[in-house]
């Protein structure tokens, strides 16, 4: 548009500057006017490129945010890309009819006690008033076993 302003104002110069006859000036006005025209068609053409190139990017952004589902007002690491989600310590594995854990008739095993353990702890006050242990203050007992883990050997290198 500029360079269209700067030719229209370069022609009049030109005509202002020599002094010419009517006839030569109306011919070159025509002429300029004419390059104007082209000039004006051009772009208007260029324009009409450009909606129809903007309308085609419109059609292909509005396709892919409805392929990612970018309008369903989640968050955007909750989008996804809408495929299915498969939880990773299942594998490729069926899953089965039975409940996790020990079926019925499973034989269970356990730690038993021990008749005579290593040591033997005896308490004698309440560890949070720190009362005697009587027979008339208590309320029943229990015993209990732990069992600690030997110490790890030394490793060997050879």
């Amino acid at each position: 548009m500029q360079a269209i302003q700067a030719t229209a104002s370069d022609s009049l110069t030109e005509a202002s500057a020599y002094p010419t006859t009517e006839v030569e000036l109306i011919a070159r006005l025509q002429a300029e006017n004419a390059s104007l025209r082209e000039a004006l068609s051009a772009s208007q053409a260029a324009l009409t490129d450009a909606h129809e190139t903007i309308a085609q990017l419109r059609a292909r952004i509005d396709e892919l945010e409805r392929r990612l589902g970018l309008n369903s007002g989640n968050l955007p690491s909750s989008d996804g890309l809408k495929k299915p989600i498969r939880k990773r310590t299942m594998g490729l594995r069926e899953p089965s009819k039975r409940k996790p854990g020990g079926q019925p008739g499973h034989p269970g095993e356990t730690l038993r006690q021990v008749p005579d353990p290593t040591v033997v702890v005896e308490h004698c006050a309440c560890h949070t008033c720190a009362l005697p242990l009587s027979a008339e203050t208590s309320a029943g007992y229990q015993t209990r076993q732990v069992f600690d883990l030997p110490p790890p050997q030394p490793l060997e290198v050879t």
